[in-house]
């Protein structure tokens, strides 16, 4: 989320070679979606959660990811521990509970708001050589930007998992305390032919705790849907 509020940054790498590496903007709605490509060919879209951003998020997997080649992607879909927005993973209570804590965070110093968010999204394990750059993006949060994502963060999105039609890994983690496996197993009913695989060890920030093994399990996954045919 950019200082202003309104930008939502997210990362699309092309996988064939490491070409370019530039911003660019597209308006949805109003909204003005800020994306950092990298590289050349099929694209992978790697967007952030509602805090921190796209490169503290995924620095790692854009690294490997531009420097492995798959050639020959089709369309797919990878969260790692996601939810079906709050409301459909959490229940109504924990829902407006996180809804409010978050609003309340938002007004915080930013240092106050690390400190408020960051238990949360590590484990008692976490190197802090991995967790710091992190923070430090969580630090330049803007509050309006971050009511927004917490607001959008809320809505029930469970009526969008049947019509996933895509293949689908789900990635959790067995001491994430935001959204724990038994979310990602919920969801994993719901998304047909979805393949659902846990952590052991990391936290909610699993891409920045253990880097190596979700790194391992994206190219595992991308490499099962090549298309022979492309």
């Amino acid at each position: 989320m950019s200082s202003g509020g309104k930008v939502r940054r997210t990362v699309v790498i092309g996988l064939r070679c490491p070409a370019y590496d530039r911003t660019v903007h597209v308006d949805v709605c109003g909204l003005d979606i800020a994306f950092e490509r990298t590289g050349t060919g099929p694209a992978v879209v790697l967007a952030h959660g509602f805090v921190g951003d796209a490169r503290s998020t995924w620095g790692h997997q854009i690294e490997a990811l531009v420097f492995h080649r798959h050639r020959r992607l089709i369309s797919s879909l990878t969260l790692v521990g996601g939810y079906a927005g709050w409301l459909g993973s959490l229940g109504l209570e924990e829902s407006e509970q996180r809804l409010t804590r978050s609003l309340e965070a938002s007004r915080l110093h930013p240092d106050e708001f690390v400190a408020t968010m960051a238990p949360s999204m590590f484990s008692d394990s976490a190197d802090s050589r991995l967790v710091a750059p992190f923070l430090d993006s969580v630090r330049a949060f803007h509050p309006d930007g971050f009511r927004a994502m917490a607001r959008a963060s809320y809505a029930d999105q469970r009526y969008v998992l049947a019509e996933v039609d895509v293949p689908t890994l789900l990635v959790y983690s067995d001491r994430d305390v935001r959204a724990p496996v038994s979310l990602g197993e919920d969801i994993h009913r719901e998304v047909p032919g979805s393949e659902l695989v846990v952590l052991a060890g990391p936290g909610h920030v699993s891409t920045v705790e253990a880097p190596n093994d979700v790194t391992r399990e994206l190219r595992r996954f991308l490499r099962s849907v090549e298309s022979p045919l492309a």
